[in-house]
C-alpha cells in the first residue's frame, strides 16, 4: 500500500504479478480482465485445475477492488515508477487501462477536504484469490462457501466484501478482544500477542466449501493444506518414545470412546512400561528419551498434551511433573530444542509442552512462562521476514543463528498455540 502525504488523495498500487511470481511456474500466462468502477481480475491461464508447484496452487483468479466512498475514484495500469511519479505530481492516477507483463494496477481516491464534514473517514480495498473449483474431495469438486450464499460470480463477491466490511470488521474486533482477554487471563500479555498473530494465520489457511454441483450450503466442509508428520520431527528411527506416548494415549482414548476397555488397558500398560518401568526414560526417571533404551538422549514430549487436555489419565501426574521440571535444565538460549540431536525448536509443540506444565497437580508456571517467552521472543525479535514460522533455531551452530527462522511459514499448525487456552475448556471464546 502506497500512502502519500498529499491529504487530498490516496493512491494504492498493487503489483499483482509479484504476488504470483515466486510460487507459480514460469509457464503460466497471466491475463488481465477488467471491469469498471474499481474492479480488476488477473487470471493464470494455461494451468490445470488442482495443479500446484512448490505447494502453491496454479489455478484461479486474483481480485483487486475498491469503490467510491464519497470520493472521486480513478484508476490506471502501467509501470510502477511512472504511476508513482504521476500520483506525486498530480495527486491522482488516470490513464491507460492496458495490462502488460510487469504492470501494476493503481486506484486513487480523491478525498477532497479531509477536514470537511462530508469527507469519508476511510476507504476500503479488497484483495482476494478465488478458485472456482476449490477442492477435489474424493473425486468430487467443491466450491467456496460464498458461491451458495447469495453470490455466484466474483464481481458480486467483491462488491459484497466491500459493502460488508464495516460489519465484518466489527465482528472481528469483538473476536480479537475476546481472544486477547482470555489469553491474557490464561497466561499473560505475551501469550495474548502470540494468539493475535496465530488466529489470523489459522483462519487464513481454511477453505470453507460446499458441493460445486449443487451449492448446497447445508453440506459444509472445511479444508486445510496437508500438514501431517508421520515421525513427529524425529526422523524414521524405530522405537521412538514420543510416538509410543502418542500410541498409548490413542489406545486409551479409543477404548474410552467406544467402551472397549481392552484398548484402554493396553494403552495404560504401554504407559506403565514407558514411565514406571523406565522403557522410555533414563534409569533415574528424570526425563523421557528420544529412543527407547537410549538414556543419554532427551526430547520435547509434546504428545503428553492430549492426555492432559482430555483428562484421559493414561500417564500418571508424576510423568507430567517429571518432564516439565526437566525442560529448564536443557533449554538453549533461544528455547528448548525438539530433541538432544537438534538445534531447532517448534513453536506449536513448545506451547503444547507449556500447556502440559499446567496439568492438574503439576501447575508449573515457570515452565509455562519459559516456553511463552521463547516463542514470543522469536516472533518479535525483528530477525525474520516470513509470516509466523513454526520452526526456528534455538541456538547458534555454524550458519544456524539463534532466533532465526528455519523453515515452514504461514502454516495452520499455529493453531497449536491455543493449547493453553484450550485447557480452559470448550466454549472458552463464546
Amino acid at each position: 500500500m502506497l500512502m502519500y502525504q498529499r491529504l487530498q488523495s490516496l493512491c494504492v498500487a498493487c503489483h499483482l504479478t509479484t504476488m504470483m511470481h515466486d510460487r507459480i511456474s514460469y509457464q503460466v500466462i497471466v491475463t488481465f480482465h477488467c471491469c469498471h468502477n474499481g474492479y480488476t481480475r488477473l487470471c493464470a491461464d494455461g494451468t490445470a485445475t488442482y495443479s500446484e508447484v512448490g505447494d502453491m496452487v496454479q489455478w484461479g483468479t486474483v481480485v483487486y477492488a475498491t469503490q467510491p466512498y464519497r470520493s472521486n475514484l480513478t484508476q490506471q495500469i502501467g509501470d510502477m515508477a511512472a504511476l508513482r511519479a504521476d500520483f506525486a505530481t498530480n495527486g491522482s492516477v488516470s490513464g491507460p487501462w492496458d495490462w502488460a507483463p510487469g504492470s501494476v494496477i493503481a486506484f486513487s481516491h480523491d478525498l477532497g477536504d479531509v477536514n470537511g464534514p462530508d469527507s469519508p473517514s476511510n476507504v476500503t480495498f479488497t484483495i482476494g484469490y478465488v478458485r472456482d473449483e476449490a477442492i477435489n474431495y474424493l473425486g468430487n469438486s467443491r466450491a467456496n462457501y460464498w458461491r451458495g450464499a447469495g453470490c455466484d460470480d466474483i464481481n458480486c463477491a467483491a462488491v459484497h466484501v466491500l459493502l460488508d466490511y464495516e460489519s465484518a470488521d466489527a465482528e472481528a474486533r469483538v473476536l480479537d478482544a475476546t481472544i486477547a482477554a482470555k489469553a491474557n487471563a490464561a497466561a499473560g500479555s505475551k501469550y495474548a500477542d502470540i494468539l493475535a498473530l496465530s488466529t489470523r494465520q489459522a483462519f487464513g489457511s481454511m477453505d470453507v466449501t460446499i458441493p460445486h454441483n449443487s451449492l448446497d450450503t447445508s453440506d459444509v466442509m472445511v479444508f486445510m493444506k496437508e500438514i501431517s508428520s508421520t515421525d513427529d520431527g524425529a526422523g524414521s528411527s524405530p522405537n521412538q518414545t514420543n510416538l509410543a506416548i502418542k500410541a498409548a494415549i490413542a489406545l486409551n482414548a479409543y477404548g474410552l470412546m467406544t467402551g472397549q476397555s481392552n484398548y484402554s488397558d493396553t494403552g495404560k500398560r504401554f504407559a506403565t512400561e514407558l514411565y514406571n518401568n523406565t522403557l522410555g526414560t533414563d534409569p533415574n526417571r528424570t526425563h523421557f528419551t528420544i529412543l527407547e533404551g537410549e538414556a543419554q538422549t532427551w526430547a520435547l514430549a509434546f504428545n503428553l498434551f492430549p492426555d492432559v487436555l482430555l483428562g484421559l489419565n493414561t500417564f500418571p501426574t508424576a510423568a507430567y511433573a517429571m518432564q516439565t521440571a526437566f525442560y529448564s535444565t536443557i533449554r538453549s538460549l533461544g528455547g528448548v530444542a525438539l530433541d538432544s540431536r537438534e538445534d531447532w525448536g517448534k513453536t506449536d509443540w513448545m506451547l503444547w509442552a507449556a500447556a502440559t506444565a499446567m496439568a492438574p497437580g503439576v501447575g508449573n508456571n515457570s515452565c509455562r512462562d519459559m516456553f511463552i517467552d521463547d516463542v514470543w521472543n522469536f516472533a518479535s525479535n525483528g530477525m525474520n521476514e516470513v509470516p509466523f514460522g513454526d520452526k526456528f533455531f534455538v541456538e547458534t551452530n555454524g550458519t544456524d543463528v539463534e532466533g532465526m527462522w528455519d523453515m515452514y511459514e504461514a502454516r495452520p499448525v499455529v493453531g497449536g498455540h491455543f493449547a493453553l487456552l484450550a485447557m480452559q475448556g470448550h466454549g472458552i471464546l463464546t
